[in-house]
């Protein structure tokens, strides 16, 4: 009933902003509804500026201010609805609202967060998802007018889970970042254990799960790796007011740069998450740690035959540490390999640019 409410006070708020008229070349960028502008819709918004470098780009935020030169404005808020109803094009990694109401002179990209699909998402989790959040996805597709996704395998997988029959360009947003990252990972290394306070002959362990919503202890307190490990925690966004415990272990949940940690890191631990297809690229060691796999099954279910993956899979803690401290993901590099090449992950599409700049030449003005 409370939701109810406040849909209707939201879509009042946004009726009244639609008298407003539309902005050429403003752009609203949306990473995930409110934090720091990255992620997909960010590497969005800094290609489109290299065609469009007149464009005037508002981030959502938790508070009206400019950092980096980047306007942020709070969310929701009566300005924030000002700058959707007068932005031209729109542009977010997660679903928007459903009290937003798109013009038709508007133009909506999704870019979608996440690479490589472990777990089933939207229309494939259908059972498991709150019935408002379904709403959400099912009006959200229906405003879209172009969808990217990284490569064939994941264009494949979002049109099967996406209420949406409109375009998809194959366009991998964070590629040229990643070489970028790669080239001058000493730099970012240096970068993240002096913020941390890392000695720098000290390797870190990233542990990145992903949410649930059932009740879960995301404490990761690995007792018998070596005191050379330091162990970082990047918890999914939707997990909120967690905290964590454990010696050695270091919060960086508010650390705005994933792909950064990930050039940090030595080994990644995750579960369900597809930060793992990130990390990937990097060449480095990847561990699966699933202590909670059949409940997760039951819940969500897999995309893939989770068990069959080509990475070490550890369902204690113990087992972990013995796999960890073995060096197991050695025995799973021909595998990864092969599995990288047959899905075509990492094949260079940036030449696909020149489509989303052809859809926009009809929407924004140079």
């Amino acid at each position: 009933m409370v939701n109810a409410i406040k849909n209707v006070v939201l879509s009042i708020f946004d009726y009244i902003t639609h008298v407003f008229k539309v902005k050429d070349n403003r752009v609203i960028c949306s990473n995930f509804n409110g934090r720091k502008y990255d992620g997909n819709s960010k590497f969005m918004c800094e290609e489109i500026k290299k065609y469009y470098p007149n464009i005037e780009i508002y981030c959502l935020g938790k508070k009206n201010e400019i950092i980096d030169n980047i306007n942020y404005v709070k969310f929701p808020s009566f300005k924030a609805f000002y700058i959707f109803s007068t932005s031209r094009l729109w542009i977010s990694n997660v679903r928007l609202p459903i009290w937003l109401k798109k013009k038709k002179s508007q133009f909506y990209i999704q870019t979608w967060h996440g690479k490589g699909p472990f777990k089933n998402v939207e229309k494939l989790a259908i059972d498991s998802l709150d019935k408002n959040y379904i709403k959400t996805a099912i009006s959200d597709s229906k405003k879209m007018d172009l969808l990217i996704a990284p490569d064939k395998y994941n264009a494949d997988f979002l049109r099967s889970c996406f209420w949406y029959d409109g375009e998809i360009v194959e366009y991998d947003l964070s590629y040229s970042l990643k070489i970028d990252f790669k080239n001058n990972s000493k730099e970012i290394i240096k970068k993240i254990k002096e913020k941390y306070n890392i000695k720098e002959k000290e390797k870190i362990i990233l542990y990145a799960p992903t949410f649930r919503k059932y009740d879960y202890n995301y404490d990761f307190n690995l007792k018998n790796i070596s005191s050379d490990y330091k162990v970082l925690i990047k918890l999914h966004p939707g997990i909120k007011n967690y905290n964590i415990t454990g010696k050695n272990i270091i919060n960086v949940s508010d650390y705005s740069s994933l792909d950064e940690l990930l050039v940090a890191s030595d080994i990644l631990v995750s579960d369900y998450s597809s930060v793992v297809y990130d990390y990937l690229f990097y060449n480095k060691e990847v561990y699966l740690y699933a202590p909670d796999y059949e409940e997760y099954k039951k819940d969500r279910g897999f995309y893939v035959d989770y068990k069959n993956m080509p990475f070490p899979i550890s369902y204690s803690i113990e087992e972990l540490e013995k796999q960890i401290k073995n060096k197991e993901f050695k025995k799973y590099e021909k595998k990864i390999e092969d599995y990288i090449t047959s899905n075509s992950f990492y094949k260079d599409n940036r030449k696909n640019i020149k489509i989303i700049i052809d859809r926009l030449s009809k929407v924004l003005k140079k």
